[in-house]
């Protein structure tokens, strides 16, 4: 995550697109601009692209869903997390995993 510790988000994003003759799901692709945005203090943003992936019914993993909980509890920002879990409780084909539930407790 170079492109991440230098917060530049946009040249990952160039990279990720390079990479399609890799075996790389969109879901992957959709976990590390969410979690790239929000190492870089792009929260806002990140919460934005996570929005539209959830309004094109992009079916996200646990783990993107676990890396905007993270994000959003680092900022502080624990009810919007509490509220995201609850969101992947109530969906019915995406259950929290450990680490969902950790992230909250700690």
């Amino acid at each position: 995550m170079a492109y991440a510790n230098q917060g530049e988000y946009h040249r990952f994003k160039i990279f990720l697109m390079r990479c399609k003759a890799l075996v790389i799901t969109l879901s992957d692709h959709l976990q590390y601009i969410v979690g790239l945005l929000c190492k870089c203090g792009r929260l806002n943003t990140a919460k934005e692209y996570f929005q539209q992936f959830l309004i094109k019914n992009y079916r996200l993993q646990v783990r993107t869903y676990n890396v905007m909980i993270i994000g959003l509890c680092k900022e502080g920002l624990l009810d919007e997390a509490i509220t995201l879990l609850s969101k992947m409780e109530g969906n019915g084909y995406l259950p929290p995993d450990c680490v969902s539930y950790e992230t909250i407790m700690t």
